[in-house]
């Protein structure tokens, strides 16, 4: 007979189970440069979320998920 896990409770800043949180633990790095970091949609679900902190680390960056970049405003060519 298999067990029911619970849901796990998660943080709403990282996405990460509570009991692993890193939000405590990022820097804040402020710069003048703009990010914006592309992230493919599936590695948005991805155990380390890499894109996801890198976006907490700096303020005003923005995240975007998707796989075609070529109608987004600001699109180099």
């Amino acid at each position: 007979m298999a067990l029911i896990q619970p849901h796990r409770e998660r943080c709403l800043r990282c996405r990460r189970p509570l009991a692993v949180c890193y939000c405590d633990a990022l820097p804040r790095i402020e710069t003048r440069t703009r990010v914006v970091i592309l992230q493919h949609p599936r590695e948005r679900d991805m155990p380390i979320g890499t894109a996801r902190m890198a976006s907490l680390c700096l303020p005003g960056s923005e995240l975007h998920v998707g796989v075609d970049w070529g109608a987004s405003a600001g699109a180099g060519g």
